[in-house]
């Protein structure tokens, strides 16, 4: 008794229904890429560069240790675009930290300079611009790429700043903040600090209840790998040979088809009308040769073999 091979019309049958998989797969795609408007433009724009570099910076400089510190403001009014009544305040001298913006107005995107007076020497400082909105954002400090900068000794600075770009906002008046920071008490371990170590204790006793658990099947599957192993090996060394030279243009071409099929995805989500017509006609050309040949197959077909030979 010898075993049948599967029939022709079976595989004409599962190529058809391999061809029905693929074309839905694929149209399924380019309908979730359309749907989603995938712009792959947008990540590069600067501004969303420079928030992603921020984040990078954030992450690869952590909060191991914190400190307490001892925070200084002083404000003073700046309005957007100059009105032609507008005059320069007079500001008084005082013994308290104060700041002067010269000028006191001016439009986007211009540099105008604050200066500090009566802060702490070698201190920490920051700026921020609050709108009318009560929103605060930090202004860099042109020639920085930091947020903070440093006091002189004698307690004062001079540092140039860009005006923000607000919407509706020429004509209205904002408030620039300086905050000067001196460190009080010692530095002591962060709250991040501690859930880091909280974690990896817990990776690491996780990993060794793993490894233990996990020491009674690996020795049994060793035994069957070394049964396994210790078979006659009946692939031809020439075979082997080949087939490990003939790798690397398999990795080349099957890339190069990848790619391809890439593109041609692109293409439909983009809404290509012509090469979408171009793929639904192979597709039916595809569907109809696998029937036709299904047909043939079962009407040309042989008699099934008899189960005893003489």
């Amino acid at each position: 008794m010898t075993p049948q091979k599967p029939a022709t019309s079976q595989r004409s049958l599962r190529r058809l229904i391999w061809i029905v998989v693929f074309a839905i797969i694929l149209i399924i795609f380019s309908y979730g890429w359309t749907v989603t408007d995938i712009d792959l433009s947008v990540p590069q724009q600067p501004q969303r560069q420079i928030n992603v570099g921020n984040a990078l910076r954030e992450l690869l400089s952590p909060n191991v240790f914190t400190q307490e510190y001892d925070v200084t403001v002083s404000t003073t009014t700046f309005t957007i675009g100059c009105p032609d009544d507008f005059t320069q305040p007079e500001v008084t001298p005082v013994d308290e930290p104060y700041i002067v913006v010269e000028p006191a107005c001016a439009d986007a995107n211009e540099l105008v300079t604050v200066k500090g007076y009566n802060f702490a020497g070698d201190q920490l400082a920051r700026l921020n611009w609050i709108d009318n909105s009560g929103e605060r954002r930090i202004r860099q400090v042109v020639g920085r790429d930091e947020d903070n900068f440093i006091t002189a000794d004698d307690g004062t600075f001079s540092v140039q700043i860009e005006v923000p770009r607000i919407r509706a906002s020429i004509g209205q008046t904002h408030t620039i903040e300086a905050q000067g920071r001196v460190p009080a008490g010692a530095p002591e371990v962060s709250e991040t600090t501690g859930l880091v170590l909280e974690k990896m204790l817990e990776t690491i006793f996780l990993a060794l209840i793993a490894t233990t658990v996990s020491i009674l099947p690996a020795a049994i599957l060793s035994f069957f790998a070394a049964y396994n192993l210790m078979r006659n090996v009946r692939t031809p060394m020439g075979n082997l040979l080949v087939s490990i030279a003939l790798l690397p243009f398999g990795f080349l071409l099957g890339a190069a088809l990848l790619g391809a099929l890439g593109r041609l995805t692109l293409t439909i989500g983009a809404g290509g009308e012509t090469t979408t017509a171009a793929l639904s006609g192979l597709i039916g050309i595809a569907s109809v040769a696998s029937a036709r040949s299904l047909r043939t197959n079962e009407t040309n077909g042989t008699a099934p073999m008899s189960h005893w030979q003489s």
